[in-house]
């Protein structure tokens, strides 16, 4: 049972070479003592291997129980090690992912679902990496899965998709319970990054002054944090959302019109919701200023101008 179980894990995103020798090893082992005990030819050469190390026959089926206890303990103490080699997995799909091999990096993350499925980690970077390919449907479930296990990533995630798909109180309450479960310590991007999608349902709500509130605060970790910013996904959002709430809220031009300017050097083509705001910003830059020359989102240099 345990080599079945073993088997079909390490199986689960193609054998590959350390999946073929983890599974190889125990299965040669348990063959060799299925062979020792259920032929005749294995019991004789288990009688002569006894006799050799001195072990009285009258001790053999002690010796033969002893020889089944250590593999069964060796079997034991490597599914022991499943969550372990789960998480070097993880890794190995994260460096992929990084690197554009996305087919890859995909059955990585699924191998390490596999060997450990309360990895949350795992999880969320397969969510991370279907939402990259418009695949909404799984990236929602696999983020899911990950929030089961409290992580607060994961709830940020979710709470976006959420916004994206017009629930903006279920958005809300997701994000104020990752809130709670993210650590003080956390990342300030991931930080950032709640409160940008915060400060965005409460826009979305009309609930401008919240909106207001909130955004500052994302806003004041990126300007507070600058070693942090390459890091940040979506940088420009929370200038862009923000610079719309203040327009709603009819604050004067020299008030908004420094975060449409942070808006157009941040924010991303590649990114739908930013493609918007972008032409937002465009619109109401070269209102301000028709004769200047201006394209915003074509170079993204990651830096907040003072």
């Amino acid at each position: 049972a345990f080599l079945l179980e073993i088997t079909r894990r390490f199986l689960i995103g193609g054998p590959g070479l350390a999946g073929a020798l983890a599974v190889a090893t125990p299965v040669l082992l348990t063959l060799l003592q299925a062979n020792s005990q259920l032929t005749k030819t294995g019991q004789q050469a288990f009688e002569k291997l006894i006799g050799k190390l001195g072990i009285p026959p009258h001790w053999q089926a002690e010796a033969s129980l002893g020889t089944t206890t250590l593999l069964l303990l060796s079997l034991l103490l490597f599914w022991s090690r499943l969550p372990a080699l789960s998480q070097r997995a993880n890794d190995r799909g994260l460096a992929l992912y990084a690197s554009g091999q996305l087919g890859s990096a995909e059955h990585a993350f699924q191998r390490a679902i596999a060997l450990d499925e309360n990895n949350a980690d795992a999880y969320y970077n397969l969510g991370d990496l279907y939402e990259s390919l418009w695949d909404i449907p799984r990236a929602r479930e696999h983020y899911q899965r990950a929030a089961q296990s409290q992580l607060p990533e994961a709830y940020n995630n979710l709470a976006r998709l959420d916004i994206q798909a017009g629930n903006y109180a279920d958005a809300v309450a997701r994000l104020t319970l990752g809130l709670q479960k993210l650590p003080d310590d956390a990342h300030p991007e991931i930080r950032y990054s709640f409160l940008k999608n915060l400060g965005w349902a409460r826009f979305q709500q009309e609930r401008d002054d919240e909106a207001e509130i909130t955004l500052k605060a994302a806003i004041a970790i990126l300007e507070t944090n600058p070693a942090a910013l390459p890091d940040v996904r979506h940088p420009g959002s929370a200038y862009c959302l923000l610079a719309q709430t203040q327009e709603s809220q009819g604050k004067p031009t020299q008030t908004v019109q420094p975060l449409w300017q942070q808006c157009c050097a941040l924010a991303s083509r590649t990114d739908p919701n930013e493609d918007t705001w972008l032409h937002l910003a465009q619109t109401q830059l070269k209102a301000l200023a028709p004769h200047q020359p201006l394209t915003c989102g074509s170079s993204q240099n990651n830096t907040i101008s003072p």
